[in-house]
């Protein structure tokens, strides 16, 4: 009787066996058609490239550029700075682990940095935003230090440690090569 047992096991067992080795092998007979379908399309696209006239050699009228973009105060005051967020972000990459700064907007209402779920944004009417946006430099630091104590605000992961050590380095690259014309670039 378990001798019974054991064999109808064993026999289960081949038959599933069996019947895996037929599924694998059609499968392998399917991907080998579609493989030998895809190389007669790929050579039959090729031929007809090949059948193809060129055209004649004289050039193409080139296509008319595009009028250059004007970029608002606003959008050229985000993108310096994202640039010395980045900066300080390429020297101390904990100090902004985990943030998505391509987030960061233009906002119109509020204080003058704001992170949340929703939204982080820059208050491009406050004050300091106008200054930055006429080219002072300190205000643009100073609007720079609000995103970053806006994220700690905001994330439990940046403390008011990482925030001291933020503005240090974000002053240093300042003093030290990212002022002025260079953080425009």
């Amino acid at each position: 009787m378990l001798q019974r047992r054991a064999d109808a096991r064993r026999q289960a067992r081949e038959a599933t066996r069996a019947r895996w080795r037929q599924e694998a092998e059609a499968q392998a007979e399917r991907r080998a058609a579609l493989a030998a379908a895809a190389e007669a399309e790929a050579a039959r696209q090729q031929a007809w490239i090949e059948a193809t006239p060129t055209p004649s050699d004289a050039p193409e009228p080139a296509a008319p550029s595009p009028p250059p973009r004007a970029v608002s105060p606003e959008a050229a005051l985000l993108e310096r700075v994202i640039a010395r967020l980045r900066a300080v972000q390429a020297d101390h990459p904990r100090l902004l682990a985990d943030v998505n700064l391509a987030r960061l907007v233009a906002g119109v209402d509020g204080p003058l940095a704001v992170a949340d779920d929703r939204t982080f944004a820059i208050n491009t009417r406050h004050p300091t935003a106008a200054a930055a946006m006429r080219g002072d430099d300190v205000a643009e630091i100073m609007l720079v230090a609000a995103a970053y104590a806006a994220l700690n605000l905001w994330l439990e992961e940046i403390t008011h440690a990482h925030e001291l050590r933020f503005i240090e380095h974000l002053l240093a690259l300042a003093s030290g090569g990212l002022s002025g014309e260079s953080a425009r670039s």
